[in-house]
C-alpha cells in the first residue's frame, strides 16, 4: 500500500506538468541510499531524483545572473575611494 500512494502522487505531479521520461542507471550504492530515503521520507525514488536534479541544475543556472545584472546600476560606487580604502 505504501508504494501505491506515491505511484499515484507521482501520476498526479505528472499530470500537472510537462515531464518526459528518461532512463538512468544508477550504481547499486546510490540505487540503495535511495531507496532507503524513499522509505523515510514517503517520496518516490523518481520524486528524490526530479529534486536532486532541480538542485543541481538551480547551481547552474543562467537566470539568476541575468536576474542580478544591472542590479547595482542605480547607485553610484566611486572606484577610486573603494581602492584608497584598501591600500590603506
Amino acid at each position: 500500500m505504501h508504494g501505491n500512494k506515491s505511484n499515484i502522487r507521482d501520476i498526479v505531479t505528472i499530470s500537472r506538468i510537462n515531464m518526459y521520461k528518461t532512463q538512468l542507471y544508477l550504481p547499486d550504492e546510490a540505487k540503495l541510499e535511495l531507496e532507503a530515503i524513499s522509505k523515510k521520507t514517503s517520496m518516490s525514488k523518481s520524486e528524490l531524483i526530479r529534486r536532486a536534479v532541480a538542485e543541481f541544475t538551480s547551481k547552474y543556472s543562467s537566470t539568476k545572473l541575468t536576474k542580478a545584472y544591472g542590479i547595482w546600476k542605480s547607485r553610484e560606487i566611486n572606484v577610486r575611494s573603494l581602492r584608497d580604502e584598501w591600500s590603506r
